[in-house]
């Protein structure tokens, strides 16, 4: 992806970074995503020409411990619904927050 349209003006970045928004993130395992997504992780992005700015899908309450494991640069939540999940709760809001 960055190979053909890195270069590209459409391309949002953050920090010089590109953002990614990975859809359904916690489908893959938090040891997985730690794997290429931190620094010391056996197929590291992080440094490289792929690095960028890495958003996951905050679905459930756990989540947020997880996509910090996974070294993730943030969270989302997609549902535009109150309460259809846990992080798409305004309530939950001030503790995703944290």
């Amino acid at each position: 992806l960055l190979t053909k349209y890195g270069a590209s003006r459409c391309i949002y970045r953050r920090e010089n970074h590109p953002v990614f928004y990975v859809y359904d993130s916690y489908h893959i395992a938090a040891e997985e995503w730690a794997s290429v997504l931190t620094p010391g992780g056996a197929d590291s992005l992080r440094g490289t020409v792929h690095d960028g700015f890495f958003i996951g899908l905050w679905l459930n309450a756990h989540d947020g411990r997880d996509l910090l494991a996974g070294g993730f640069d943030g969270a989302y939540t997609y549902f535009a619904s109150e309460a259809v999940s846990w992080g798409s709760s305004r309530r939950n809001w001030p503790r995703i927050s944290r």
